[in-house]
């Protein structure tokens, strides 16, 4: 289940990032996963985050990385080609997923 931070700003949220939230939600399941970042933070200066575009993702609860590695991989099944999850500074104190919605081919 995928809860929105106190202090994460959604404000401008591009409806494909809500479309693909709601994707990794589904595989979730009970294991829970805070959006801490989407419009707010601070991040590369381009960063599609500041367009609505970007969204963080941090497990709430310790679970073990081999738990988070087929999430993550289950997770990158499920959202399609349309969308990066990349899985930063794992295993540090950092440790997040970013979802991005970037199409690769144009429509």
């Amino acid at each position: 289940m995928i809860t929105i931070g106190p202090h994460c700003r959604i404000v401008g949220v591009r409806p494909e990032l809500a479309i693909g939230l709601m994707a990794i939600n589904a595989v979730l399941g009970e294991i829970v996963m805070v959006l801490s970042h989407v419009t707010d933070g601070t991040h590369t200066r381009a960063s599609i985050h500041y367009a609505g575009g970007a969204g963080d993702l941090v497990f709430k609860h310790s679970i073990p990385p081999y738990q988070k590695e087929l999430l993550y991989k289950t997770c990158a099944a499920a959202i399609g080609p349309d969308f990066d999850l990349l899985f930063e500074d794992r295993e540090k104190a950092n440790e997040h997923w970013h979802l991005e919605y970037q199409p690769k081919e144009p429509y």
